[in-house]
């Protein structure tokens, strides 16, 4: 006895007819599962592209915030700081922080 046999709604004992009888055609069987994988491929493509650009983007914002930090740096004579902040991302972003950039 399956679970749907104890369910009293129609929509739910139509829809499990219909899985069963998918299930037993091999071939839309094969049909769905080569679908399911392109959705999956799909998925991670996408996936991996979101992440490429958002890795760039973060780049990008690092960049720039090096570079307004190297000039306000470079405003205030403090060139040992400047040259530090380049090379240490801990005392950077305390530095940034105590700038307001």
């Amino acid at each position: 006895m399956t679970q749907t046999e104890h369910c009293n709604s129609e929509k739910v004992q139509e829809l499990h007819r219909k899985i069963c009888q998918l299930k037993a055609n091999k071939q839309m069987e094969a049909k769905f599962m080569q679908a399911w994988e392109e959705k999956v491929l799909e998925r991670q493509e996408a996936y991996e592209e979101g992440k490429q650009v958002g890795e760039e983007r973060g780049t990008d914002r690092e960049r720039q915030e090096v570079a307004k930090l190297c000039g306000r740096l470079m405003e205030l004579n403090r060139m040992e700081e400047m040259q530090r902040a380049i090379t240490d991302m801990t005392y950077r972003k305390k530095l940034l922080s105590e700038l307001e950039l």
